[in-house]
């Protein structure tokens, strides 16, 4: 059996930067231990299970504990709206959250950065290149 494998180029390295803020249901009290002992909702396109937040609790002696990994932001707040975990999400796509709270992360975490990235043979459309520099002028 042949492996298929893509190729794939970003459009830009990040297009946009966004402050990380938690998203949980109210009712959830947030503190760097009890943010650590919830089950996560972690978002990653490559399905890793560990991110910047969990360097910086380790380095203070705590460890979170993974609920689930996501491919995209547009999965979390339905999930939330359905199971007491946290996420960490770009505060600007969350900003009207109706039944759930943000939260300043209670340990420093970098900001979030999105990326665009498409299969090689559309390196010259223009119409994907037109779609992506809206996206990006939008977000930006």
């Amino acid at each position: 059996m042949s492996s298929f494998h893509f190729k794939y180029r970003r459009l830009r390295t990040e297009i946009a930067h966004f402050e990380a803020v938690g998203l949980a249901t109210p009712d959830l009290e947030i503190d760097p231990c009890t943010n650590a002992s919830f089950p996560h909702i972690v978002v990653s396109g490559r399905g890793d299970a560990r991110t910047a937040l969990d360097s910086e609790l380790a380095s203070r002696g705590l460890r979170r504990r993974v609920g689930v990994v996501v491919p995209t932001f547009g999965m979390v707040v339905p999930l939330l709206r359905c199971t007491p975990m946290i996420g960490m999400v770009p505060e600007k796509l969350v900003v009207d959250t109706p039944g759930l709270a943000l939260f300043r992360p209670p340990v420093s975490v970098p900001d979030i950065s999105l990326s665009l990235a498409w299969h090689r043979r559309r390196e010259n459309d223009p119409a994907l290149r037109h779609v992506a520099d809206r996206l990006a002028a939008h977000l930006g």
